[in-house]
């Protein structure tokens, strides 16, 4: 007598979402989007980026945050940049001047690069003023003491 082969119970490869899986999506994109929403900086940005001097008293600067604001920027290796846009510093007072009569505050805030060097401060810092602005603000980080380790239990 020949034995017939018997055909096994058919294997179920998939992933159920019915209960853990679906909550598990649910705590990420939850998180996700709190993170997204409430970061403290934008998580693109756009622009030059610079390391910020620190400062024992420094407050803040609202006005820095309005669009039509005049951020002049510095980087490390010297290169000026107005608002996003990289600029040669003898066009700084040229700029200036078409953004005032454009009606912006009368003030120009100053992003440097803790590294950047005192000669290009120095002379961007001149071009500012022979476009007449007076007022600068320099923006920096708020220093933040290190905190001392907990004391061990002898």
């Amino acid at each position: 007598m020949v034995r017939r082969p018997t055909r096994s119970a058919p294997l179920f490869c998939t992933i159920d979402f019915s209960s853990f899986g679906m909550a598990m999506l649910l705590v990420i994109f939850v998180l996700l989007t709190f993170e997204m929403i409430y970061s403290p900086g934008p998580l693109c940005t756009f622009g030059p980026s610079e390391d910020l001097p620190r400062a024992y008293h420094a407050s803040k600067m609202r006005r820095a945050n309005r669009e039509d604001a005049m951020i002049v920027t510095i980087t490390r290796d010297g290169k000026v940049f107005f608002g996003s846009d990289p600029v040669e510093s003898k066009w700084l007072p040229q700029l200036i001047r078409e953004r005032l009569n454009a009606g912006t505050e009368n003030k120009v805030y100053l992003k440097l690069d803790r590294n950047a060097r005192n000669a290009i401060v120095d002379r961007v810092l001149a071009e500012i003023s022979a476009a007449n602005i007076y007022k600068v603000a320099f923006l920096v980080e708020q220093w933040q003491p290190p905190v001392p380790p907990p004391p061990s239990p002898e």
